[in-house]
Formats: structure tokens, C-alpha cells, sequence
């Protein structure tokens, strides 16, 4: 009898324990972020299956990329050492260290060394974020640590495949160039670079001076504000770029260098006429302020100026990577994703409009933390546990739909006609991309929601769909503030709307010409500054000199596999099915069904602005290449 009562025990124990890891692995869980002091940021939900798929995926595409970085052929002279591209980028070894990352990561999640993060408590948690993917000495060969002698070497991780060097040598390099050695040409492209290319990082970061805001910023600002910054906002033409938040940040070493992102906060005037944004004047300060200096276009010497602009070129290149991006469309969407996940059967019409633009997100998100140093790009915040400090301050205050570009333009207080000349947004053709993206996506919920509920009453009763919503808004689950009461259609169009708005304006960001050339061109978007030495007005130096500032070869080489990854590798899944548009329907088998339909629709006009984007992203003078249409992602995988 004793035995028969020690077996069943055991038989117990081991089927409570199986349950319990079928129940671990299953289930959607997040990081205690509100216990680790992080009261703002969204929930960061943790997926084993996901991570242990999204290891693979990368390392697929790792190779996938090889045969772009093998047309990193083209010689160059720097600092008196001659090399190819490639072997200034990554060095002359051959050590695919981030390979070697990933399959080390991978290893330790199959033992289940990630699950302790979940048992273990809130200082444990912080101690692995802060050392976890704690660097490799990747740039450990002379090479890769290098600052460029001039201008036209940023150009080294141009790639021969695809004929992007050659095409963009001869095209845009030359005014390229001249952004980082002729302060007029650097002035007169400030704007321009950041209106035209700044997709991928959601760059909405204009902001018009009107009576709302003016005092705050002469107040702020009182001695650096002049009479000429009063009359261009008294007249409507004052504008200004606000990176200030920057300030939280302490200044990083990597691989034996500075990694400085500057504070800054730009003021620009506009043309009446011609709708042109000019920079002429530059705050730039440290951590908390510290060795803050004040620029004014008339009176710096010039290369202060172009320093003070590479300064703001940084602050907002960061901006984008983390903020703009990472923010908006990868964290929010995340934390929405795991909360339906947890609370929606997939049985639910939310869960078919949803579940199959919400795979992959949660998986690449907990790699990125856990893979830190070999997964990130090479930017001042060096370890997870700082990328959650800026999001947590970034995060306090902002709602939801803060970050829809309707909400964003309007609180920006940008109007269609001020950057407009003969069609709407030319002259912040960004802006106009993805309220395009928001349209397309707008009808598209509207007509699934009119013809999935046939009233409010059926929002009000949908128990899944209500426990969703108040999931999402908890703090110690989503953390999602602003969410509206689920208590009519309008609500929810609102929700999903914004949900599916990020998922597809990411696909933007994995196609060839939004990365190629101008992302790839270092010197357009710096990740950060090398040097933290932050110049008086006053100061004078060469070109040479202020290279010392900008990426080094190495920088370069990381910022090299982060874009090329994007850009060249295959989506998991691509938007418009590879069988055509009409095929792999979400809703039901009647391809009459309205929501079908809708969808069908939704993936024309996609398809239609993927045609326009790539002709208005075309190098200059080159026939435009057949639309990607199948390079633009279902999901947010990268």
C-alpha cells in the first residue's frame, strides 16, 4: 500500500509539474517592469517559444545577408591603410560574432536558463538586463577602429550588389559630402535629409512655435532668444526640433570609444514662398546639461556649425532608432499583442483581423533585450537596462493614440498647407507617406468592424473583447494608457486602427530604397558621436577633425548588419501573399465575405503606394526599379 501512495504521489507531482511547464511555455508573460521601477514603459512580454524561433529566423538571416556584404569590394585608403570596404566594416578575421551570439542565446534558452527570469526577483531581473549580451571585443583589429579622413569614405558600406554604389556614388555622394565639410550645403540639406528619408524612424519630430508653446521656450531658453525668433513665431515661420530628453543620458564607452548622444533642441525657419526649413540656431548640451554650448548661424565659426548640426543629425538618428521606432511601432504594439493573445479566443473575429499581422513581434522584442550588444544597433545605450530607462521617461504621460500621425501632426501643430507646393506634403514628403499608410489602413478596419458587430450593444457584450481592452489598461498587465471604454464601434476602430497603422507602417523599413543609399550613408544618420567633447561656438578646426566626432569604421560596420538585415533578407511572411492579392483571406471561406473584400482592397492600395514610394525614393536619374511588393512584412519581425 505504501508504495502504491509514494507512486501515485509521484505520478501527481509529475503531471503538476508537467502541466506547469506546458503552462510556463504556453503562456504570454512579461517583465516586472513596475517592481524594477519602470511605472511607465509598456508591459514587455516574454515568449521562450518565440524567442527560440526568432533565434533561428536570425541566424537565417544572418546568412541571407552574407551576399550583400560580399559587394563591400571596392577599395579605400584610411588613416594610411588600404582594405576593401568589408574589411574596414567588420575587420579581416572573419569571426561572425553575432552569429556565434545567437546560437549561444539559443542554447541557454532550450536549457531553460531564460525561464529564472521569471522566478527569480526584480534585482535579478535588473542585474541580467543590465550584463546580458555583455559585448564581445567585435571590432578587436585595428581596421574597425578608425575615424574617416574625408567626407566621401562614409560611402564604404555602399554595396556593389545592386549596383547602390556605383549609382549613388555618382548621384548623391558629392552633396553628400559636402553636408560634413560646407556649412552652407550642410544648412541648405539639414532639413531636406530628414523631411525625405526619415520613414523608417517615424521622424514626425517637427514642431511649429505657435502662442500655446512660445512661452515655455522663452522662458527655457531666455538667453538665447533673440528678437528675430519672436518675429518668425509672431509670423508663423518659426519651428523647432526638441531633443532634449537626451539629457537623461550618461555618456558610454564601446570597443575603447565614446559613445556621446548629445542633447539638442534646433531652431528653424521656414520660406514663406518656397516652404524651406533652415536651421539657424543650435542648443547642444551633455548629461544633465553639463558643458552646454549655444550656436547661431551667423555667428559660429563654421565648423562649430557643422559640428552643432552632426550634433542634432545624432540626437535625432537615436531618436529614431529607439523612440520613433522601437517606441511606436515594436512596444505599444507588443504589449496590445500579448494582452489579446491572453484574453482572446482564436475563435474571435478580433483574433482574425489581428493574429496574423501579430506573430514574430513579441520573439524579436525579447531577443533584442537578451542579445543586447550583438542585436542592437551601436548607439549610446549600451545595455537593456538603459534602452528601458529612456523608454520609461519617454513613456510618462503619453496615451495611446499619442502616437497615431494624426494625433502626432496635430499636437506638432503641422498643417498640410505650410509644407506643401504642388502636392500635399511635398516638402515633409514623410509626413504624407504615412498618413497615406494611416488611410489605407483606416478603411480597412472600418469596414471589418461595420460588418463583424451590428451595433454598439454587440462592442458591449463581447466579453473577450472587453477583457482585452481592460487588460491592456492595467498597470500590473499592458500598461497601456488612454485606452477608450469599449462601449461602441467608433471605439474600436479607433483601437484597431492604430494597432495594424504600426504593424504595416513598419514594413516600410524593410524596403531597399528607404535604407539605400541615404540610411546607409553614416554621415546622413550618425548613430552617435565618438568624441564627448562638446565645442565652443568660438572653436575652429578642420574637416579631418570633426570626422573624429562621427562613427568610426567599425561604428560604421554595426550600422552596416543592422540596416542590411532590414533590407536585404526576406520576410518571414510577406504583406501581399507571393500567390497574389487574392489569396490566404482571413475571414471565413467566402472570398464575397465584406471583410474579404476590404482586405483585398487594403492590399491594392498597398501595393499601389509601395509603387509611388518607390519612384518618389529612386536614386536621381536612375529608371526606378519594380516596387518590392513582396519585400514589405506582415509582421514586425526585425
Amino acid at each position: 500500500m505504501h508504495k502504491i501512495l509514494v507512486f501515485t504521489g509521484l505520478l501527481i507531482l509529475g503531471i503538476l509539474v508537467w502541466y506547469l511547464y506546458r503552462k510556463i511555455t504556453k503562456s504570454i508573460w512579461h517583465l516586472p517592469l513596475q517592481k524594477l521601477g519602470f511605472h511607465n514603459a509598456p508591459a514587455y512580454p516574454i515568449s521562450i517559444k518565440d524567442i527560440l524561433e526568432t533565434l533561428l529566423n536570425l541566424n537565417a538571416r544572418n546568412k541571407e545577408v552574407k551576399q550583400s556584404k560580399s559587394g563591400l569590394s571596392a577599395p579605400y585608403t584610411i588613416q594610411g591603410h588600404e582594405a576593401n570596404a568589408y574589411s574596414f566594416a567588420f575587420g579581416k578575421s572573419g569571426v561572425d560574432h553575432k552569429e556565434r551570439a545567437i546560437n549561444e542565446l539559443y542554447k541557454k534558452v532550450k536549457r531553460g536558463k531564460i525561464l529564472h527570469l521569471r522566478f527569480k526577483n526584480s534585482t535579478f531581473v535588473k542585474n541580467k538586463l543590465v550584463s546580458e549580451g555583455s559585448p564581445y571585443d567585435v571590432n578587436n583589429e585595428s581596421l574597425t577602429k578608425l575615424s574617416l579622413d574625408k567626407p566621401e569614405q562614409f560611402s564604404l558600406s555602399w554595396s556593389t550588389y545592386g549596383n547602390v554604389l556605383r549609382n549613388a556614388s555618382e548621384k548623391l555622394l558629392p552633396d553628400w559630402s559636402k553636408t560634413i565639410d560646407n556649412a552652407d550645403e550642410a544648412t541648405r540639406q539639414f532639413f531636406p535629409i530628414i523631411a525625405k528619408y526619415g520613414s523608417a524612424y517615424n521622424l514626425l519630430i517637427l514642431q511649429k512655435v505657435t502662442d500655446k508653446n512660445l512661452k515655455e521656450y522663452k522662458n527655457t531658453f531666455s538667453e538665447e532668444w533673440t528678437e528675430e525668433m519672436n518675429t518668425l513665431a509672431n509670423n508663423g515661420q518659426l519651428y523647432i526640433i526638441d531633443l532634449r530628453i537626451y539629457k537623461i543620458l550618461e555618456l558610454q564607452q564601446a570597443e575603447g570609444f565614446d559613445r556621446f548622444t548629445p542633447a539638442t533642441f534646433t531652431w528653424l525657419k521656414q520660406d514663406r514662398n518656397t516652404k524651406e526649413l533652415t536651421p539657424f540656431a543650435i542648443h547642444v548640451s551633455g548629461h544633465e546639461g553639463n558643458n552646454q554650448q549655444f550656436y547661431d548661424i551667423n555667428k559660429a565659426q563654421k565648423s562649430a556649425w557643422l559640428y552643432a548640426l552632426q550634433a542634432v543629425k545624432t540626437s535625432v538618428t537615436v531618436y529614431g532608432i529607439w523612440l520613433g521606432h522601437v517606441y511606436h511601432w515594436h512596444l505599444v504594439t507588443a504589449s496590445m499583442v500579448m494582452t489579446m493573445f491572453n484574453n482572446i479566443s482564436k475563435t474571435h473575429p478580433i483574433y482574425e483581423i489581428l493574429a496574423p499581422q501579430s506573430k514574430y513581434i513579441i520573439g524579436f522584442n525579447d531577443v533584442l533585450v537578451l542579445l543586447w550588444k550583438n542585436a542592437a544597433p551601436p548607439t549610446s545605450i549600451t545595455t537593456a537596462n538603459q534602452f528601458l530607462e529612456l523608454i520609461d521617461f519617454y513613456a510618462k504621460d503619453r496615451e495611446f493614440f499619442d502616437d497615431d500621425p494624426t494625433i502626432t501632426i496635430e499636437n506638432l501643430g503641422l498643417s498640410q498647407s505650410d509644407f506643401t507646393i504642388s502636392k500635399p506634403w511635398d516638402m515633409y514628403p514623410i509626413v504624407g507617406y504615412l498618413l497615406s499608410i494611416w488611410e489605407i489602413v483606416k478603411e480597412y478596419v472600418d469596414v471589418f468592424v461595420e460588418h463583424t458587430y451590428a451595433n454598439d450593444n454587440e462592442i458591449q457584450k463581447d466579453s473577450e473583447l472587453q477583457a482585452w481592452i481592460l487588460a491592456a489598461g492595467k498597470k500590473e498587465k499592458g500598461n497601456i494608457k488612454g485606452l477608450p471604454p469599449m462601449d461602441n464601434k467608433e471605439a474600436l476602430k479607433r483601437v484597431l486602427t492604430s494597432i495594424l497603422y504600426r504593424i504595416t507602417a513598419h514594413g516600410i523599413s524593410r524596403v531597399d530604397n528607404t535604407a539605400n543609399p541615404a540610411l546607409t550613408f553614416v554621415g546622413n544618420y550618425p548613430p552617435c558621436l565618438q568624441r564627448s567633447l562638446i565645442p565652443e561656438p568660438t572653436s575652429s578646426f578642420s574637416t579631418e577633425e570633426l570626422l573624429q566626432y562621427l562613427p568610426n569604421t567599425g561604428t560604421i560596420g554595426e550600422m552596416i548588419t543592422f540596416y542590411y538585415t532590414f533590407v536585404y533578407s526576406a520576410p518571414y511572411e510577406p504583406i501581399i501573399p507571393l500567390r497574389g492579392k487574392h489569396d490566404d483571406l482571413f475571414f471565413t471561406d467566402d472570398n464575397n465575405d465584406p471583410r474579404n473584400v476590404a482586405l483585398v482592397t487594403f492590399r491594392t492600395k498597398l501595393i499601389e503606394f509601395m509603387e509611388n514610394y518607390t519612384l518618389d525614393n529612386k536614386i536621381p536619374d536612375i529608371p526606378a526599379n519594380t516596387a518590392q511588393i513582396h519585400q514589405w512584412p506582415m509582421n514586425v519581425e526585425t
